[in-house]
């Protein structure tokens, strides 16, 4: 082979690689984009902007608004939460958050990841939490590819006859190709690079609003249950990484109904916690602080309604117990300025609506009650002529 077809070959592998890695890049079907839209958002953010941040599951997004908490106390934070987050996730985040804001005081964990269960589940489990993860998150971040590692770890050492390589992990397009659709891959979609106007919470036409068709309970026990060796390992390797940290890290399990094993397990990560040191908050659903079927839209997570009244919970616990700087009004933090009013916006679009068709459905039901009523009337006014004619 010459110089010049060496140097062909090498360009021609090049684009080629550019090609695949863009494609894998933007080949993400349509219901991740509600993951991707958040994650993107945080890493829109300025280096060392954060004061606080929270870490895990929807049972984060869900709940905190960091808009509501930058409007009325300037604080500046962000939920980092990705649908169904996997416990070894949480490392490689974590350290990727503490990497970007060298002014982090607190890393609040989402304390749900570590009571799931992988005891023979096969490989679906751990593919299916995992690439939702790392297909939220950028291409080319250094957390992406721990989460892959530290994936691809774990499903070898857990699922018989699994490599400890797997191409597709890496580049996405060669798991989702086969199901290519203009409905489920909008490549225009993936390449605009949509970001959050909320900040990233949760907001969300078909579910902010949503209620209850009776209230939500949860189960109440003093019992332990181990924890999966997964999640417990996991578990250890966090709390070992976060004792050699700068910044305060505690945990967090937000109100929800939970199943007798998720609670069981719940007790056995405070024990855990207590005994290596670290704080936590536990809240449980509480009739006084929520309406339990009309704060919720879900029985696992808060609706809108839930959310404000969570954050102005966990905010009052945090200027009891933390200093945290106002940031309103610093360029630095402008980012966070007037997301609150972009959810207060749409929710009260979406009231208006939802009213709308209430006020529909009310007048349909008095008109087909008024129409049932002038037929019955008729029927007895025929009924009455006819026995009268008789």
């Amino acid at each position: 082979m010459t110089k010049k077809q060496l140097l062909r070959a090498v360009a021609f592998f090049l684009v080629m690689l550019c090609m695949f890695c863009f494609l894998s890049d933007v080949f993400e079907n349509e219901p991740n984009r509600r993951n991707t839209t958040p994650v993107r958002t945080y890493y829109n953010l300025e280096q060392d902007t954060l004061d606080f941040a929270l870490l895990g599951t929807s049972g984060i997004d869900r709940y905190w608004l960091a808009s509501k908490a930058y409007e009325e106390k300037g604080m500046a934070s962000y939920s980092f939460a990705i649908n169904h987050f996997p416990s070894w996730a949480m490392l490689p985040m974590a350290k990727d958050i503490a990497r970007k804001h060298d002014n982090l005081q607190l890393l609040i964990i989402d304390m749900r990841p570590f009571t799931a269960n992988y005891v023979n589940v096969g490989l679906n489990r751990y593919e299916n939490r995992a690439r939702i993860t790392v297909e939220a998150l950028p291409f080319f971040s250094l957390a992406r590819l721990q989460v892959i590692d530290r994936t691809l770890e774990i499903i070898s050492e857990n699922v018989e006859g699994e490599s400890r390589f797997n191409l597709s992990y890496f580049f996405n397009f060669i798991k989702h190709h086969s199901r290519w659709s203009e409905k489920d891959f909008d490549l225009y979609a993936e390449t605009e690079y949509v970001t959050s106007d909320y900040m990233g919470a949760f907001i969300n036409k078909s579910y902010t609003l949503r209620t209850l068709s009776e209230p939500a309970t949860t189960y109440v026990t003093e019992e332990r249950l181990a924890l999966d060796p997964v999640c417990l390992e996991n578990l250890y390797e966090l709390l070992d990484w976060a004792k050699d940290q700068d910044f305060e890290v505690i945990f967090l399990n937000t109100p929800h109904s939970q199943t007798k094993t998720e609670t069981t397990r719940q007790n056995t990560i405070r024990d855990i916690l207590d005994e290596e040191g670290f704080k936590y908050i536990h809240y449980d659903l509480d009739g006084d602080i929520y309406d339990l079927q009309n704060d919720f839209y879900n029985p696992e997570h808060t609706n809108y309604y839930g959310a404000e009244k969570f954050t102005d919970v966990f905010m009052e616990y945090l200027t009891e117990n933390y200093d945290f700087p106002d940031r309103r009004g610093d360029e630095h933090w402008s980012q966070w300025e007037g997301t609150y009013a972009n959810i207060r916006k749409a929710i009260t679009g979406w009231e208006a609506i939802l009213e709308a068709k209430r006020k529909a459905a009310e007048e349909k039901e008095a008109q087909e009650a008024a129409a049932q009523t002038t037929t019955q009337a008729t029927t007895e006014t025929v009924t009455q002529n006819a026995e009268t004619e008789s």
